[in-house]
């Protein structure tokens, strides 16, 4: 179960079931989700290739479940994505807006570096990461972001004025439809 939130990132009060908010992909249900940019020791940024659309995607992405704040899921979905434990966490900011086609999103943004002697391990969540560049992470979005999920390019825009990097996201992630 989710919790529906309002504009404001308030709880309404109402209980959403998660395949009923994001099975589809045709839900206007406002609610929440996590987003982790994990970054290995050289500064390269891992990102996700998500299980159900082959998307490229947050390191770390996940639902916050109801009762649950950003902090402890964030912490939660590292832990089964990527066997990240014990791991500090950096808040970049909550209830960030993302619009995607069918999908209604209010983000908290979280950022971590990976211990050195850190392995993945593909799971029953994820299978594939790979470390890149941020700035090749951008300029892959900005010449073909098909190959991404809106979320991630909704929230790399947030993540980039937070870090005041010279680095822009010129698309909208909610130009295509996709399936995240």
């Amino acid at each position: 179960m989710l919790d529906e939130v309002d504009e404001q990132d308030r709880p309404t009060g109402r209980l959403v079931v998660r395949n009923e908010v994001c099975g589809n992909g045709t839900s206007d249900v406002l609610h929440r989700c996590v987003g982790v940019y994990a970054f290995d020791p050289e500064g390269r940024m891992y990102l996700q290739t998500h299980k159900k659309s082959g998307l490229l995607d947050h390191s770390v992405g996940g639902h916050v479940d109801t009762g649950e704040d950003y902090a402890t899921a964030a912490k939660r979905e590292a832990a089964e994505e990527l066997g990240l434990v014990n791991v500090p966490f950096h808040e970049l900011g909550t209830s960030v807006r993302s619009h995607e086609p069918g999908r209604q999103h209010m983000f908290g943004i979280y950022e971590c570096f990976v211990p050195k002697d850190w392995v993945f391990a593909p799971n029953d969540e994820v299978d594939n990461i790979m470390p890149m560049l941020l700035e090749d992470v951008v300029d892959m979005i900005n010449h073909h972001p098909e190959h991404f999920t809106g979320g991630l390019i909704n929230t790399l825009k947030f993540y980039l004025e937070v870090k005041k990097s010279p680095l822009r996201v010129l698309i909208n992630g909610a130009t295509k439809e996709r399936e995240d």
